[in-house]
């Protein structure tokens, strides 16, 4: 599924942490001390995962599918292009095509247009 969604094989991991949430009478600044009492409630692993996605029309429902998966502060980060310039090249090629292809409809939906011509004499 991850190549139907434009994921690039290139993933990269943070570093795994872990954390050991106390009860509430835990009076601890996070550091565990045995004298303050607190009894570990559980523990939370977290592991940071950076996805790439190519197919940039995916990149909600790839976040959309991390989060139904559990993944807690999901985003879409760094939204670019890989090739800047050519992308602005084919966004003013296609601006050129689109105004040659509608600027007769365009112009006439402007209504009559008046001209004058001045001279200095």
């Amino acid at each position: 599924m991850a190549n139907q969604l434009g994921v690039a094989d290139d993933a990269a991991t943070g570093e795994l942490t872990h954390r050991e949430p106390r009860d509430a009478t835990c009076k601890s600044d996070d550091t565990p001390q045995m004298s303050f009492g607190g009894a570990v409630m559980g523990y939370i692993a977290e592991l940071p995962v950076m996805l790439r996605v190519v197919a940039v029309d995916t990149a909600g429902t790839v976040v959309e599918i991390a989060a139904r998966a559990g993944a807690i502060d999901v985003a879409v980060k760094n939204l670019g292009s890989q090739d800047l310039h050519a992308a602005l090249r084919r966004a003013e090629a296609a601006a050129i095509a689109d105004a040659r292809d509608h600027a007769p409809e365009r112009i006439t939906a402007l209504g009559p247009i008046a001209v004058w011509q001045l001279s200095g004499d």
